[in-house]
């Protein structure tokens, strides 16, 4: 039998569900529904053995997840061949999960290339890791991440001065369009 909540995902037993393995999925409540042995459309098998996980044991079957985005609280859906993805091509631990819909993910990885490198230019300041700033805070503001460009500028002017002089001023045309 093949039980699957929405929001916990799937337990494949041929046993009634157990309390005590809801605990590692949640919690027990009402939402949990039987599932044929044949897959419905969305779900995917997993493999155990390319998966690392806890107390709550492996994915045997991946189901779309319904969670709300931790930025924009819009609904999205984790699909199963995302799940799989994730936990059996990159290696994610299987307590790991979406907490962001795809748009907000893409402005925190574009926050996140911004702040290291920020952090890389304080440590090894030169003409081509300040451009880096720039580069990143432009792609941040790009993706619809909120930031002010004035700092990119401030990188491109010291890129300008340590002889970067074409490339920063490329870099500041483009800061200056994306301000109008």
């Amino acid at each position: 039998m093949i039980w699957f909540h929405p929001q916990r995902g799937s337990i494949v037993t041929d046993k009634p569900l157990d309390p005590r393995w809801l605990r590692y999925r949640g919690g027990p409540d009402d939402g949990w529904r039987q599932i044929s042995e044949v897959l419905p459309q969305g779900f995917l098998r997993g493999d155990p053995a390319k998966q690392k996980y806890g107390m709550g044991g492996p994915i045997e079957v991946y189901g779309p997840i319904e969670r709300t985005c931790r930025d924009c609280k819009q609904e999205l859906v984790f699909s199963a061949a995302e799940q799989k993805h994730w936990y059996e091509t990159l290696g994610f631990f299987i307590d790991a999960t979406a907490v962001r819909c795809p748009a907000c993910r893409k402005i925190e990885q574009k926050k996140r290339s911004y702040g290291e490198a920020v952090i890389a230019a304080k440590s090894a300041p030169s003409s081509a890791a300040h451009l880096n700033v720039a580069r990143a805070a432009l792609a941040w503001r790009e993706v619809g991440g909120h930031f002010s460009l004035d700092k990119a500028r401030a990188h491109c002017h010291l890129a300008k001065k340590l002889g970067a002089k074409t490339e920063a001023e490329q870099l500041l045309q483009a800061l200056s369009r994306r301000t109008k």
